[in-house]
Order: structure tokens, then sequence, then C-alpha cells
């Protein structure tokens, strides 16, 4: 296991905002994660792998981080009719390549995030509510490191819902690999739906700068393009005039900074009475 000290974490982040920290530890294995319960006041507080979809407070100093990114967890196993088992750390190019390669496929949406399995199981990551496709569509059970145990949890136990599930809820919850279960596609059909996908993200998507994706889960398009128009060109951190739900990080911004933009986006939203919900994980909202 890897132990690295005073790092910046904003260059683990997507949005190149974070703190310092004393501790970043880099697990490879089970052995390393009971070694870090057992040595750890009982509690995950912090855990990171890709970087995306959090927003870590520059202000602050965190004391011990757990960095995923090593864990040995990258492997894709077939099992059998259309079954896998992936380790939490695959990508999901390259899991929605080994499924269209063996002529099967259903999350060819997912395409454009430059995530992992892990992170989406987590996020329950898929299109827009309206589409109803979602990762947790093909999950049958996760495999999880628990409290110093390693367990395995059914879909039902997931508790997933829209961008969400049980592993948000439970911080002490470490994805270790993920039972997937796909359907058949051939692949002339993978690769169009992966060409559209693109097609769509090079039209919608601002990757232009450092961003987190989306910022909520839900939240008003009028009010949110409203809020675009107001943005200065100056602003080190602004709502994407492209993307109506990113904040795009433009010239070394802050933690202060994006949180003041979001904190006055759902302010708008309720004195208009339209509903609004964060997706993004606030590091700095976590004592």
């Amino acid at each position: 296991m890897e132990l690295l000290k005073n790092r910046a974490l904003s260059s683990f982040s997507t949005f190149r905002v974070g703190g310092k920290c004393d501790n970043l530890w880099l697990p490879e294995n089970e052995d390393d994660l009971r070694y870090l319960w057992d040595s750890s006041s009982n509690s995950f507080n912090y855990i990171i792998a890709n970087g995306s979809n959090i927003l870590i407070d520059d202000s602050r100093t965190y004391s011990d981080v757990i960095c995923t990114k090593k864990l040995k967890n990258t492997e894709i196993v077939c099992l059998e009719n259309g079954k896998y088992c992936v380790g939490a750390g695959v990508l999901l190019k390259d899991l929605i390549n080994r499924i269209n390669n063996d002529g099967k496929g259903g999350i060819e949406y997912l395409w454009s995030v430059p995530g992992t399995v892990g992170g989406a199981t987590v996020m329950n990551a898929g299109r827009g509510e309206v589409f109803n496709q979602k990762i947790s569509d093909y999950i049958e059970c996760v495999n999880v490191f628990y409290r110093g145990k390693l367990l395995v949890l059914k879909k039902q136990e997931c508790d997933y819902s829209y961008r969400s599930s049980i592993f948000l809820k439970n911080k002490d919850m470490i994805i270790l690999s993920v039972i997937m279960s796909f359907e058949e596609m051939n692949r002339d059909k993978s690769e169009m739906l992966k060409k559209d996908r693109m097609q769509l993200v090079n039209k919608i998507q601002d990757n232009t700068y450092p961003n987190m994706g989306s910022i909520f889960k839900k939240c008003s398009i009028p009010i949110m393009k409203m809020l675009q128009d107001l943005e200065k060109d100056d602003n080190n951190i602004s709502f994407s005039k492209k993307t109506y739900n990113w904040l795009i990080n433009k010239n070394n911004g802050t933690y202060k900074e994006a949180r003041k933009k979001i904190d006055d986006a759902i302010s708008i939203h309720k004195i208009l009475g339209e509903t609004i919900e964060l997706e993004i994980v606030d590091w700095g909202a976590q004592m």
C-alpha cells in the first residue's frame, strides 16, 4: 500500500479544486483495507476514486483520505449467459467495449462518462430522469468492503433510485466488484449507439474547462439558463453557457466561489417554488 504525505487534493479532482491531505492512502487489496479500517476510528470519512462528482474544500486540510485508484479490481470476468463480474476500477469505456465485442450491450449512453464502474454504481449513473435508463438496470449484486468485512449486497439491498444508492448514504462502504448481466446486441447497433452518444456530447457538453459533471439531480432548466445569461466572462467559476447543469473552473477558482454559485441556484429555485436537489458530494459540508 502506498502512502502519499502532504498532497494537494486538487490534482485528484476533475474540478481541480481541493485542500491539502496529510495522509493519502492508496490501498491495493482487501488486506490493505482491513489495515486502514483497524487503524482508523471506525470510519472511512473521505474516499476518492477518479475524483469526479466531488467538490473538495480548498480551505481545509484533510487528515486521512483513501484513494481507491490502485485497488487491484480492474478485471472483467465473463461468467455465463451475458453475466460478468466487473472490478470497480474498470473504466466504463472498457466495460462497454468488452461487452460489445461479446455481442452484448445496454449502457452505451455511458460511453462519454470518464468514470469507473465503481463510481457509476455508487451514483447509479444513467441518462436524464425522463429516459429512465440507469446502470442499476444491469446490476445483480455488489461486492463491498464494509467495516472490516466482505459483503455481497443484492440489487434490492442497494436502495437504488434516481442518481442515488445506499453507497452514497453509507460512506464506510467501498465497492470492490459488481455482478452485471447484459442483453444481446449486435455490433452494428452498439457502434451506432456509441457514435450517437458522442455526437450528442460534443453538441451539449462543455469539456473546455475542468468540471464535476452534473451539479444537480433535479433543477429547473429555465432557471439554470437564466443563471447562465447572468454570468460574467471574467468569473473564475461559472455555470457553463453550453451545459446548463455544469460548473466550469476557468481560472484557479475556489471552493467558496463554487459553493456560492450552488447556493445561489438553490435559493432562486426555492424562492420560485421549483424543485432542486444536489447531486455532487460536497466535502466541505462533511465534518
